[in-house]
């Protein structure tokens, strides 16, 4: 039973993975349209040569770039490859007024802090506040996690990249954190359509209120009344 289970989210995944690589694929064939085969390859050989890059990983992708049904893959994986390298480099941010050689760990934390709107961190911490609070009351259980699994997984997301992004030593703007904000987002209008997502956080419910009814038994509500 659980082997069966693995098995199925293992091929969910390659699955997934199937389908991003597939919708890649038109987006680069329009970037390597009118781009000449052997002007392809001579730039990604310049780019990937001697750079880190291991040699299978690196020689595949050469090869590929001047194959014609081949070549927006080799596009995107030359680019990928440009991309952690630059990241695995750094350079050499201006920061409290100062020019480093290198990241800094306290760089991201403390742009986020400068850039962000004051209103979203006092939210934050308010947040985090109460659901700590609520853990200590109703402490998370594994039906938890199998309830909301996507609120999970995007809590997860965030605490990874943050984590990636201190360690990185590349830091050229607080945009690099647009990932988190957009995960962030996505739990909050989760929480606002399903109230119940915030699971052993939320309060109890009481079942001998009804929908007109206040908090306590007596404090009647008129009903909604319709436009005029």
């Amino acid at each position: 039973m659980r082997d069966s289970r693995l098995l199925r989210y293992l091929l969910q995944t390659g699955a997934i993975l199937l389908i991003a690589y597939v919708t890649l694929y038109p987006v680069y064939l329009h970037h390597t349209w009118n781009y000449p085969p052997e002007r392809q390859r001579q730039t990604t050989e310049q780019n990937l040569v001697g750079r880190g890059v291991g040699h299978t990983p690196k020689d595949i992708v050469i090869w590929m770039a001047d194959k014609p049904a081949l070549r927006p893959w080799a596009q995107y994986f030359s680019g990928l490859f440009e991309a952690v390298l630059r990241s695995t480099a750094g350079n050499n941010p201006f920061y409290m007024g100062k020019i480093y050689e290198s990241g800094l760990r306290s760089y991201f934390p403390v742009v986020y802090l400068i850039k962000e709107p004051l209103a979203l961190h006092v939210m934050t911490v308010v947040t985090l506040l109460f659901a700590f609070s609520r853990i200590r009351l109703r402490p998370l259980r594994r039906e938890w996690l199998r309830a909301h699994f996507t609120e999970f997984a995007l809590l997860f997301a965030i605490a990874v990249y943050w984590f990636v992004s201190i360690r990185s030593n590349l830091n050229i703007g607080v945009r690099h954190l647009l990932p988190v904000r957009i995960s962030h987002r996505f739990c909050k209008c989760s929480a606002r359509a399903n109230p119940s997502a915030i699971g052993a956080f939320a309060p109890a419910i009481n079942d001998e209120r009804n929908e007109h009814e206040g908090l306590h038994k007596g404090d009647r509500q008129p009903p909604p009344k319709g436009l005029a």
